[in-house]
């Protein structure tokens, strides 16, 4: 008979496994039975913005928008409302806020009338708060100038108000107030009589105010920022004309319309100063493919400091923009939405549902050239992305939270919740608010509008403000207190011996194994209630059906039990304890058992469970190992790097390639555990090789580091061997020193030699620099004379120079590894003295900072205000002048370059962090000094640029082996054409070609007299046949 197994009388715990079941929360900490509605007039659009207005020594209030309200100002139709609802739990009336009182104004300026129209303006569009200040904005709202018989037309160039609560003051900001007239604007470009400023607006942590104007500068858009401590001072009344200190704005680009520059707007830091930046949507760029724009706050006029493409035309990449940090590592992250996005399904059709694209911001204050995520909706044309709203820390987990509007969603509009953590956000939403106007004939279009991040109720938790304009109505929903468990289960003893029978059957002399099951919970939470009382079940070998359980509780014989479980909020654990026995007869002495422990709120009104809910442990029965009934396994682990070295900023992930072998005896619950470096992430195994063991693995943290944990086998047998490869992702490579270490081990449930050989791997890690650079001249000829050409000795605008000329270079990171590389351009602008071609700007720029000797940027100060554009002339056969009575001497192209001593100017630029696959681009605008060609007709000449580059280092403690440089040239023709238009046919040509002509002539005549061409007879006619008749009827008359 074998001994049996000695077992300690001490109790211990041991986890053999505590597996935790996430499963979706349809109501997280929001409560959505207790929510607060406050309604507006019927079809004034109540609630098409809502904001918080905390003031220091007061209650909270709503501030909702409804720019369709009719007002007392007379004369005026739906001009806006904007209303303030103090809260309460039942909610009150809400009360119109004292914005502007006056109907359309009429100034007098000199010989001008200046007109304010203000019917159908839309004030509360778009309406922030800031301390005691609220703002509305009213981006229709009309302005038009009278001059003598010219007007510059009735125009929504937009006008925000900001009212002080305090005092009650109210002043007008519409920055894209001007005092010109229709022919003004047609001598101009800076056009921005369709502005609609207000459109979108945001206020900064210090309190500048961000307006978005889409409809600046023919649809281009613009970007206007001023304190509001200045647009206060400004005075309440219009003035003559806009003139505001500290304004800082966006100027016009002339290479493209119909952007939308402004259609969002948020705040955040973006670079090494403490000045707020600004990020901005721009839905139409790219082809409409959409882009977003990262403004430097500090520069003025505003400068792009980054930019973020969208990847489907089409898709409003920009409707909408939010910052917040997501993943608490201190830097603003941006989310952007894409509300018309559409996916490909599987049928290879495609269904709008809206995209939201989150980009973590990395040290360097960089973003990657792809979003970290991609949250996508669920419902087809639901709008997803039409709205986002940081929430703060709506669990008060340390992660900042999101909230996504997709106001065609559902019945009425949604809003998703997403929580923040490490590396983004939750993929799943932990919450789904669904719209409860359902009764209304129009759709409410609720989560159109939103506004987080501020406590309503004052129980430490952010509360959530969701707009429905299209049923004149908002909701608050209040937070609910977070209330956090850890439950563990543990046994004594950690294995059962079906052999040890301790334990007495009640009214029965049957001896039996028996164990005990101890159950424990804590709670913690941010100001939870002072005792949580929780519903708990108990349920024994829950995997196995009701009939096939082989554990019953001592006391009841019976699988399961309920109960309640009171835990205080400063108290440490609390357990309870549980007899359970092994039946005596059952087949499945294998698999382990698996006792869960499942809890609930009791009372859920102010609080909500969050995180475990379950605690499932499982123990197993022991197996025959020998004499001793001890396993005592001999675990072995090889490790080798399938990918030697990994290359910084290489996407391929690393494959590891484990061997393990157990030599000894069975090894129960044996896992594989890998420590691996910093910024390294778990992606999958490989399964796609016979000889490969497709593994189970996860992460899990272990002493607050990630591990990954694979399963290999329960028990691993003895003699058991197996193969497998894993694939990991790497990060952070930038300040690795030479190499990375995994750290891996094999680890059992086993008491005596459990653990396998600790196997530390290094992976060497290497840089490599790879860059690619081209130039192209726009255009890339110059046809002299130009037609109807006016040449000025003098000329006194950029128009009287010459055609526009731009040389533009593109350098493009190849890759793997970031760089810092240096490049210096070299641009020919005069030869002997004589002008050649006129720089009239800086080297505009993207992705890369260009320094220069600005003297030599327009000398002549022929740039206006705002430059008009100039097409450059291409060559039509129309503008042939006639043939010139003396035809002159055509002379040699002359080459102009930088290095045959002709006068250049010389650009220093430089590209910090260049990602892989980005691009520098160096655009330098010039004119050409037409008259300095026409004073030598008829001599083509090539005006040659030349950039070079070098990579001066690469942004990471390992620097490549070779640092690549490399150059690239584009060159202008400047060509004349003859006067007749045609050129001279050379002489010896036409004697060639007659030559050419007899020779050819008398070779086929040779080769048709050899066939016998000239000797053939010619076929016979009808009238050969009587000719016939008769020549054979002669001799017989002879005869």
């Amino acid at each position: 008979m074998e001994p049996r197994l000695k077992v300690s009388l001490r109790f211990f715990i041991v986890f053999l496994s505590i597996l935790i079941y996430s499963t979706h929360i349809s109501c997280f900490n929001l409560n959505l039975n207790n929510y607060t509605v406050f309604s507006g007039p019927e079809d004034s659009y109540f609630g098409f913005s809502v904001d918080f207005y905390q003031p220091s020594s007061k209650s909270i209030s709503v501030v909702a928008g409804a720019p369709r309200a009719n007002t007392s100002q007379p004369g005026v139709s739906r001009g806006g409302s904007v209303f303030m609802c103090p809260w309460t739990s039942s909610g009150e009336s809400c009360q119109t806020l004292n914005f502007d009182q006056k109907g359309d104004e009429n100034i007098t300026f000199v010989e001008m009338l200046l007109m304010a129209h203000k019917s159908n303006q839309w004030l509360g569009a778009s309406v922030r708060t800031y301390k005691n200040y609220i703002l509305a904005c009213a981006p229709l709202f009309h302005w038009n100038v009278l001059k003598k018989k010219d007007e510059a037309m009735n125009t929504p160039v937009g006008n925000c108000q900001l009212l002080d609560m305090e005092t009650g003051n109210v002043v007008n900001y519409a920055p894209c107030r001007e005092l010109y007239v229709e022919r003004d604007y047609a001598n101009y470009f800076r056009d921005r009589r369709y502005c609609e400023a207000g459109f979108t607006t945001d206020i900064t942590e210090n309190g500048r105010l961000i307006v978005g104007a889409p409809g600046g500068y023919y649809f281009q858009g613009q970007i206007i920022t001023a304190s509001l401590a200045s647009i206060m001072s400004s005075g309440s009344a219009f003035s003559r004309s806009h003139s505001l200190s500290n304004e800082t704005k966006t100027l016009q680009r002339h290479d493209s319309f119909d952007l939308y520059l402004g259609y969002s707007v948020a705040a955040g830091h973006f670079n090494k100063d403490t000045i707020t930046d600004y990020v901005v949507g721009v839905p139409n760029d790219l082809h409409t493919a959409g882009s977003v724009k990262i403004i430097s706050g500090a520069t003025e006029p505003l400068q792009i400091m980054k930019a973020i493409s969208g990847t489907q035309i089409a898709s409003y990449f920009g409707h909408s923009v939010a910052v917040t940090d997501i993943n608490r590592d201190g830097l603003d992250d941006i989310l952007i939405g894409a509300p018309l996005f559409m996916e490909q399904l599987s049928t290879q059709k495609f269904r709008e549902v809206g995209q939201v694209s989150v980009y973590l911001q990395r040290k360097g204050f960089s973003f990657s050239f792809k979003p970290n995520q991609v949250l996508t909706g669920i419902y087809a044309f639901g709008r997803f992305g039409s709205a986002i709203a940081p929430l703060g820390d709506l669990d008060h987990d340390g992660f900042n939270d999101v909230a996504v509007g997709a106001p065609g969603s559902g019945e009425g509009g949604q809003v998703f919740i997403y929580l923040g953590q490490s590396d983004g956000l939750t993929n799943q939403y932990v919450q789904l608010i669904e719209s409860p106007f359902k009764t209304l004939k129009d759709p409410p279009m609720f989560g159109f509008s939103m506004r987080g991040g501020t406590d309503i109720d004052n129980n430490g938790y952010p509360d959530l403000i969701i707009g429905a304009w299209g049923a004149s109505k908002a909701a608050v929903y209040r937070a609910q207190a977070v209330v956090r468990t850890q439950a563990r289960v543990s046994f004594f003893p950690d294995l059962l011996n079906p052999e040890d029978k301790f334990c007495q059957l009640h009214q029965s002399s049957t001896f039996i194994t028996c164990f005990i099951i101890m159950a424990c919970i804590s709670v913690s939470g941010h100001r939870i209630p002072e005792e949580i009382v929780l519903n708990t079940e108990l349920q024994l070998d829950r995997m196995k059906q009701s009939m096939a359980r082989r554990t019953l509780l001592l006391d009841s014989n019976q699988p399961y039990t309920y109960f309640e479980l009171s835990v205080g909020r400063s108290s440490a654990d609390v357990c309870r304890n549980f007899t359970a026995y092994l039946l005596p007869e059952f087949k499945d002495k294998l698999s382990p058992i698996f006792i869960s422990v499942n809890y609930s709120l009791a009372d859920s009104q102010d609080a909500v469970l969050h995180g475990q809910t379950v605690a499932i442990g499982q123990t197993r029965i022991i197996l025959n190992c020998g004499p001793d009934n001890i396993c005592i396994p001999d675990l072995r682990l090889k490790a080798v790097a399938s990918t030697q070295p990994i290359l910084i900023g290489d996407e391929n992930p690393a494959l590891l390639i484990i061997e393990a072998e157990n030599q000894g005896e069975g090894a129960y619950e044996t896992e594989l555990y890998i420590s691996p470096p910093a910024h390294t992430h778990y992606q999958g195994v490989v399964s796609n090789q016979e000889d490969f063991t497709h593994l189970a693995c996860g992460q899990k943290k272990e002493n607050g580091s990630v591990m990954v944990v694979c399963d290999l086998g329960n028990p691993m047998e003895a003699g058991h061997q197996l193969k497998a490869g894993l694939f990991f992702s790497m990060g952070g490579l930038e300040q690795v020193e030479n190499h990375i270490t995994f750290q891996m081990q094999i680890r059992s449930k086993n008491s005596q030699n459990p653990d396998s050989n600790l196997v530390q791997l290094q992976v060497e890690v290497n840089a490599v620099a790879s860059l690619e650079m081209r130039g192209v001249s726009s255009p890339v000829d110059c046809v002299l004379p130009i037609a109807k050409w006016e040449q000025k000795d003098f000329p006194k605008d950029l128009d009287e120079v010459g055609p526009l000329v731009e040389h533009v270079y593109e350098l493009r990171n190849m890759g793997p590894s970031p760089v810092n590389v240096k490049l210096t351009l070299e641009f020919p602008v005069s030869q002997n003295e004589s002008n050649l071609l006129y720089v009239f700007a800086n080297a505009s720029e993207e992705l890369i900072s260009c320094q220069t000797d600005y003297s030599n940027i327009d000398p002549r100060g022929l740039v206006k205000l705002e430059p008009s554009s100039t097409h450059v002339h291409h060559f039509n056969k129309r503008d042939l002048s006639q043939k010139a009575e003396h035809e002159q001497q055509w002379q040699n192209t002359v080459h102009v370059n930088c290095s045959s001593g002709d006068q250049c100017l010389q650009f220093e630029c430089e590209a910090a962090g260049l990602q892989r696959d980005e691009r520098a681009i160096v655009r330098v605008m010039s004119r050409l000094w037409v008259q300095t060609f026409l004073k030598r007709p008829y001599v083509n000449f090539v005006l040659h640029s030349t950039a070079h580059y070098e990579v001066a280092d690469v942004p990471s403690k390992i620097q490549p082996d070779v640092l690549p440089r490399g150059k690239a040239e584009t060159h202008t023709n400047i060509v004349w054409r003859r006067p007749d238009g045609q050129e001279e046919v050379p002489v010896w040509w036409i004697v060639v070609s007659v030559i050419a002509g007899l020779l050819l002539l008398a070779a086929l005549s040779t080769i048709f007299w050899k066939v016998g061409f000239f000797k053939r007879n010619r076929p016979p006619c009808d009238d050969d046949g009587e000719d016939v008749q008769q020549l054979s009827a002669e001799p017989n008359e002879t005869s």
